[in-house]
């Protein structure tokens, strides 16, 4: 046992009884807040800042770990140049060899060395919607976090799914704007029924948006009210229906003007 061995197995018990915090502390080789049941790694290409890398994240706390160029993966690595979506199908390879993920720029893919990665089974992530703060609620555009945690969930390992999200304050919001979707993928069991199914859901919720559109269209022309009045100033006025109301409405006041031009019809014959 070396030297530096030595002062491994004694952390805590050194010279001054210097502990978690003392000056020999390296974070690295803390075991993880909440570990996986899976590794998980990640190709970092350094085309992003990694101070707000999501996966870099991952890494300071000791839940993946940084993969060379030429280092080979075994397990499933989701990638923007592979040609198979990810399936529940893929579950064995990840609970044997893990998820990986290319850290990269989509504007810098061409300087990507693809060719010297050895990846073991290059995957896409079907349809999803990002969570984070910079992307929410936009299709396709994960972070490095979530983009594992898609993966994870997909083939079953949901729980592994919350640990990845554990680590980022607004990780609960990307399970679950997506849990119908993950649902729906967990029903699969290949690469093409999990095609399809993003297929049918994307068309579903198309056709659902345009409904939603089409009522809310309806509903304001039968309210009556002008479609380009602002609702700050709707706040303080009544609109009426078209109908029985708007007559007797104008009923009333021809019958007040009536009333008044008798009125001064009268004081004028008096005078």
């Amino acid at each position: 046992m070396g030297r530096g061995d030595a002062r491994s197995a004694g952390d805590g018990r050194g010279r001054g009884g210097r502990g978690a915090g003392g000056r020999g502390h390296d974070p690295r080789r803390e075991p993880p807040a909440h570990p996986t049941s899976v590794p998980l790694a990640m190709w970092d290409l350094e085309q992003c800042d990694p101070k707000a890398c999501s996966g870099r994240k991952l890494y300071r706390q000791n839940a993946l770990r940084i993969l060379k160029l030429q280092e080979p993966f075994g397990g499933v690595v989701l990638t923007p140049n592979a040609t198979e979506i990810l399936s529940p199908a893929d579950a064995d390879l990840v609970r044997q060899y893990g998820a990986a993920v290319v850290d990269c720029s989509w504007k810098e893919l061409e300087a990507v060395p693809w060719s010297k990665m050895k990846m073991g089974a290059p995957r896409l992530l079907p349809f999803l919607v990002a969570g984070n703060p910079v992307n929410y609620g936009r299709a396709y555009k994960l972070n490095c976090a979530e983009a594992l945690a898609g993966a994870l969930a997909i083939v079953g390992l949901v729980e592994d799914a919350r640990q990845v999200m554990a680590y980022f304050n607004w990780g609960e919001s990307f399970l679950d704007i997506n849990a119908a979707l993950f649902e729906g993928y967990q029903r699969c069991s290949s690469s093409a029924e999990v095609e399809a199914f993003q297929t049918e859901y994307v068309a579903q919720q198309a056709k659902e948006s345009e409904d939603k559109k089409h009522v809310s269209l309806e509903d304001a022309l039968e309210s009556g009210v002008p479609l380009n009045v602002k609702r700050g100033r709707l706040k303080n006025k009544k609109w009426q229906r078209a109908g029985s109301d708007e007559e007797e409405e104008e009923e009333e006041v021809e019958e007040e003007e009536e009333m008044a031009d008798e009125q001064m019809s009268e004081e004028k014959e008096e005078n």
